[in-house]
């Protein structure tokens, strides 16, 4: 960009973006290794970034909008918290089953997607590989991708309720 052959004016704009952008280029380097390190000094975190597809900015992330996860009596409770739990419909014999329930916690239901999407498409076969591929083959790639981050909240779940990595 630098080399590129333009008017006067706009030389010196393209410049002025282009300092700015390495400024912003550094602050966020800086940024990323104070919360890498956070990431390893926090033993929850190190628990989180054990399960695949969860990197340290999602552990964090999660981390902070949970809390006490000793709040959630049982793995159900948290997947409704995170919002990736169904919209259940029930009277009488009648049961519908809709969509997610997204007054809930936003910021979680997003890290989880995120981080499902990133699990799924590991070079690793893994546990929500093998979830994702035999939802879409029938619901297709969206639905399969929030269907299979409520498996990866209820792994959340487990990992900071048995305070231990995570196994497959």
């Amino acid at each position: 960009m630098k080399e590129v052959e333009l008017q006067e004016s706009r030389r010196a704009a393209l410049d002025d973006y282009l300092e700015v952008l390495g400024i912003l280029g550094k602050k966020i380097n800086e940024v990323e290794g104070i919360l890498r390190e956070k990431a390893e000094v926090t033993e929850e975190a190190m628990w989180l970034m054990s399960i695949v597809g969860i990197g340290f900015h999602n552990a964090l992330l999660a981390l902070s909008e949970i809390g006490e996860i000793a709040r959630f009596r049982k793995p159900k409770s948290f997947v409704s918290y995170a919002g990736l739990a169904q919209k259940v419909e029930q009277s009488g014999d009648y049961t519908r089953y809709g969509h997610i329930n997204k007054h809930s916690n936003g910021f979680l239901r997003w890290a989880l997607i995120q981080s499902t999407s990133a699990a799924v498409h590991s070079a690793t076969p893994n546990r929500f590989q093998r979830i994702y591929n035999r939802l879409k083959a029938r619901r297709g790639e969206k639905v399969a991708i929030v269907a299979t981050a409520r498996h990866m909240a209820e792994s959340v779940y487990w990992v900071l309720t048995k305070r231990e990595s995570y196994k497959e």
